[in-house]
């Protein structure tokens, strides 16, 4: 696995950034930058470009190189930031909206996972109208992809559980046996001379079922 290695951003690092910038923009860096000291310039580049890794850095250096206007500081970095393993505070905070709005059901990268779950006290105001949430969640994600960083390791997505499909089971209908012409004949006549015993027009019925049944068995 490739290890993305984080390294402190000094003010070295700016200065020679700075000279950079200058060799290979010439005029237009002179004039983006014109009236400002560049010790500043310096600075807001460290306080800027911070917690970026060895690898992240090097892909803005290497987009400078076809870029044919000079970036603003935080143009760079997001140059930077395109070659990243780690998904941006708002990527992040996205996936975990989904999740949560999915019960858990879509993918999702683990440090946003965890992020989720070190904020969420209550899952079903996890993602409420205000704020607070997206705040508490973007200070613990960004401080894991930071420590990822220092470690050497990249993220890595959580796929989505596996959908079990439910398929309707087709209920067959009980078969009754097949009663002849004749046998409904001596059922239907059998149950009216029950009836007029006093028998119930369904107990005539079921008792005359029955008989025929018996008879039939023992005509076998």
């Amino acid at each position: 696995m490739r290890r993305w290695v984080m390294r402190e951003f000094t003010f070295e690092d700016a200065l020679r950034l700075i000279s950079r910038m200058r060799g290979m923009y010439g005029k237009k860096f002179v004039d983006q930058w014109a009236g400002v000291d560049p010790q500043e310039i310096a600075y807001a580049m460290t306080e800027c470009l911070s917690g970026l890794s060895v690898q992240e850095l090097q892909a803005g250096f290497d987009r400078m190189k076809t870029s044919v206007f000079c970036p603003s500081i935080p143009e760079f970095r997001a140059w930077c930031e395109a070659a990243s393993p780690y998904l941006t505070e708002n990527e992040a905070w996205l996936q975990a909206v989904k999740f949560d709005h999915g019960n858990g059901t879509t993918s999702i990268s683990s440090l946003a996972k965890q992020a989720y779950e070190m904020v969420r006290i209550n899952k079903s105001q996890y993602v409420d109208a205000n704020k607070q949430n997206f705040y508490a969640f973007r200070d613990c994600y960004l401080r894991l992809v930071a420590e990822a960083k220092t470690r050497g390791f990249k993220d890595e997505v959580i796929p989505a559980p596996p959908q079990i499909e439910y398929k309707a089971v087709p209920i067959s209908k009980p078969k009754f046996p097949q009663i002849s012409p004749e046998a409904k004949a001596w059922i239907d006549q059998r149950a009216k001379e029950l009836e007029e015993k006093g028998l119930s027009v369904i107990r005539a019925l079921m008792q005359a079922t029955q008989e025929y049944s018996a008879e039939s068995k023992e005509a076998v």
